[in-house]
């Protein structure tokens, strides 16, 4: 498996693509376990006001055209 930080050629958005040189090649956030995703989000959590949030997430439901999940 290339790394394309050494010069792979992987094409882009693929699993491969994404460098970890630890071993595993990392899984795209939507494909992560929930656990995961509340390890990865906490420092959001705990930074940023709710209210905030729930806005942020709002504004990118609407204009990402996903206005059913807003319900």
């Amino acid at each position: 498996m290339a790394c394309l930080c050494e010069g792979g050629n992987e094409p882009s958005g693929s699993l491969k693509a994404i460098c970890n040189h630890s071993g595993h090649p990392r899984k795209l956030f939507s494909e992560s376990s929930k656990k995961t995703k509340r390890r990865k989000t906490e420092h959001l959590r705990e930074a940023a006001d709710p209210a905030a949030l729930a806005l942020a997430t709002q504004i990118s439901l609407k204009t990402s055209g996903k206005k059913k999940q807003l319900n």
